[in-house]
């Protein structure tokens, strides 16, 4: 899996707005190079949703 640099431009709320910051910062992003690690971002982002869906579940 390739590493890809991506720069991105953090979001903050200043009373109640949601304001850009002007200086953007580099994040690094993975980037599948086949079909079998597609599949495996594809489950692990499936097996986050689902913990977020039943994290509060018998509180």
């Amino acid at each position: 899996m390739k590493r890809e640099p991506v720069f991105i431009k953090p979001t903050y709320k200043y009373k109640g707005e949601v304001k850009e910051h002007t200086i953007e910062r580099l994040e690094f992003k993975d980037v599948p190079e086949n079909d079998f690690e597609k599949l495996s971002l594809g489950i692990k982002k499936f097996g986050e949703y689902v913990s977020k869906a039943f994290n509060g579940v018998g509180r």
